[in-house]
């Protein structure tokens, strides 16, 4: 799928889903930025991903980068918080 939007409740596994969906990409050579709004979350995504070429980023350090083939943003509260990584 182009998109995907995944809801639930806390403890349900949705950071689970965002680490395996960015490893699984970035294994089938996609380069792949993981963002979420919480530095302590993007260290734990990180150590999970030790090894891999995923890119983890707290999405107010993203700044302007070269374009990516897949984006999986973990804890979008908003839609406006989504498109204004989209819009980078």
């Amino acid at each position: 799928n182009e998109r995907v939007l995944c809801i639930g409740g806390a403890g349900s596994g949705k950071t689970l889903l965002a680490v395996e969906t960015a490893r699984r990409a970035a294994d089938d050579g996609a380069r792949v930025l993981l963002t979420c709004g919480s530095p302590g979350v993007i260290e734990l995504m990180a150590k999970s991903l030790g090894g891999s070429t995923v890119d983890c980023v707290v999405w107010s350090d993203i700044g302007k980068r070269e374009p990516y083939d897949v984006l999986v943003v973990d804890e979008a509260q908003g839609a406006r918080l989504a498109a204004e990584i989209l819009k980078r």
